[in-house]
């Protein structure tokens, strides 16, 4: 018997991602869903989206989707513009609007340049992220993103009626 992947539903980052991307506010997935869409984890426990798009341009479409929307406050090195955070249940969705990270003297932006799409979402480029882990002192991860992505973690299966 097949075991349930490890990552929260895709239904609601989905559908906040589209929403986003009508209004003219792309946004990428970052975090330990790329990780994951790419092999090298094994479990997601939430979604990070992060947009270049202004907040005033953010805060409608999650507000139109009536979501439980929490406004996080600055902590630490983490410099965006805003990060709203929120509640899907059984997991949070975060919201990083003009991603940046203050590494020393200097504010590091994170751009939110689109990679490679996967079930339907648009995930962020590894090497953004590398250098997001890389500055949060996470150097185990920013190896994995510099690494190839790891083999399917199930063989393919041949088209229908192939042998």
């Amino acid at each position: 018997m097949q075991q349930p992947e490890a990552i929260p539903p895709l239904d609601l980052v989905l559908k906040i991602q589209e929403r986003l991307a009508a209004v003219g506010a792309p946004s990428v997935v970052g975090g330990s869903g790329l990780l994951y869409s790419l092999g090298h984890v094994t479990e997601v426990r939430g979604w990070d989206l992060v947009t270049d798009a202004p907040p005033s341009r953010v805060r409608p479409v999650l507000g139109a989707l009536g979501l439980d929307v929490t406004a996080i406050a600055p902590q630490g090195d983490l410099v965006t513009d805003r990060h709203f955070r929120i509640n899907a249940g059984d997991h949070t969705i975060d919201v990083l609007v003009k991603f940046r990270l203050r590494a020393g003297e200097e504010i590091r932006e994170i751009p939110a340049t689109p990679g490679a799409t996967w079930r339907g979402l648009v995930m962020a480029r590894p090497e953004e992220w590398a250098l997001v882990y890389t500055l949060v002192g996470r150097s185990d991860r920013a190896a994995m993103l510099s690494a190839p992505p790891a083999p399917p973690t199930q063989p393919p299966t041949a088209p229908a009626g192939w042998r």
